[in-house]
C-alpha cells in the first residue's frame, strides 16, 4: 500500500516527563485514526535521559532529539525542520 503524502505536521515539544509525552501521543493517535497523511514528530529537547515511547512503533510517530537544550521556541523550530509537510 502506498503512503498517503503528508499533509499535517504535528509538532510535540518534549523534555523529560515521558509519561505524559506517552499519554499525548497517544490522545494525538485516538483522535487521527486511520488517517497516514499525519505525522507526529516528538522533539526531545535533549532531555537527561533520552525520551522513549510505545508509541513510536506506529509509524506515523517520529522522535527526534536536539543536539543541546533549544528550549521551547528552538525545540518548536526544530521540530518545523524535521517536518514533511
Amino acid at each position: 500500500m502506498r503512503r498517503a503524502p503528508i499533509e499535517t505536521s504535528i509538532i510535540i515539544p518534549a523534555y523529560e516527563r515521558t509519561g505524559m509525552t506517552e499519554n499525548c501521543v497517544k490522545s494525538v493517535l485516538d483522535t487521527i485514526g486511520a488517517r497516514h497523511d499525519v505525522e507526529i514528530l516528538v522533539i526531545d529537547d535533549c532531555s537527561p535521559v533520552p525520551i522513549k515511547l510505545s508509541s513510536a512503533s506506529d509509524s506515523r510517530v517520529q522522535i527526534h532529539r536536539t543536539p543541546k537544550n533549544l528550549r521551547f521556541s528552538g525545540t518548536c523550530n526544530f521540530g518545523a525542520s524535521k517536518s514533511s509537510a
